[in-house]
């Protein structure tokens, strides 16, 4: 019995060390990356400029959901002409959408979640990356603008800040003609 009490926290302790170990290699292999000009990892965040909802997205496979930084993409080490990413997002119409009803309210919520499906549409375009160094790629954002515009960046600065090339407002209105 003793043996098992000793060889439990040996284990805990191990997993520490190997979660430890991988977060050394992890660390160093990103700063390695450019210099072997293997794909480097970036974080990923997106902002909606809409009225509508972005309930989620992807950029070339990586999912996640508007708000925050979230883990990650992969991002040549070297930047070249004709770089793209591939983005696809779900964006949902709120303003037809009937207030949401109780859990217990079983076949309203049935209607209220077949609305949801109704209200929803699908998104998938190709932008340009902007040229960036391994040096001042720091992570990828992506900007969601009317008229299923999207636009992106690498810039270390942020949204807002004086040289963030990304300036639309947030809350813009659909013009009642997008351009083609």
């Amino acid at each position: 019995m003793s043996e098992i009490t000793h060889a439990r926290p040996m284990v805990v302790n191990g997993a520490i060390t190997a979660t430890l170990c991988s977060l050394v290699l992890l660390l160093s292999g990103c700063s390695l990356a450019a210099s072997k000009n293997q794909p480097m990892a970036a974080g990923l965040s997106g902002y909606n400029h809409t009225l509508g909802s972005i309930t989620s997205f992807s950029v070339n496979g990586s999912r996640v959901s508007v708000g925050g930084v979230q883990c990650c993409v992969l991002l040549p080490a070297k930047w070249t002409p004709g770089l793209h990413a591939r983005v696809k997002w779900e964006s949902l119409d709120k303003s037809k959408l009937s207030p949401m009803p109780k859990f217990s309210q079983v076949e309203a919520y049935k209607r209220w979640e077949a609305e949801l499906d109704q209200y929803s549409t699908q998104h998938e375009v190709s932008v340009p990356i902007p040229e960036y160094d391994a040096d001042t790629a720091c992570s990828m954002k992506v900007h969601f603008l009317p008229c299923n515009q999207v636009k992106v960046t690498t810039s270390c600065k942020s949204y807002g800040s004086v040289g963030y090339p990304i300036n639309e407002p947030m809350d813009m209105k659909e013009p009642a003609v997008c351009p083609k």
